[in-house]
């Protein structure tokens, strides 16, 4: 989350949605489509941070 935006994914595989919960506070209005660029903001975000704390790999996967 970033300000109002927040960026979501439906499990490890699932496709990321992206919110804007000052104006979507119930979550049901996907932005993805309609903000790329915000939501490749988000996610190279939560990429760096995954990164960061060792996300990846996850633990027993393999």
């Amino acid at each position: 989350m970033d300000g109002s935006w927040k960026a979501v994914a439906r499990g490890s595989t699932g496709p990321w949605e992206l919110y804007d919960t000052q104006l979507d506070r119930t979550e049901t209005r996907d932005l993805a489509t309609r903000q790329p660029v915000e939501l490749d903001r988000l996610t190279a975000m939560w990429e760096d941070w995954a990164n960061r704390v060792r996300v990846f790999p996850r633990p027993g996967a393999g």
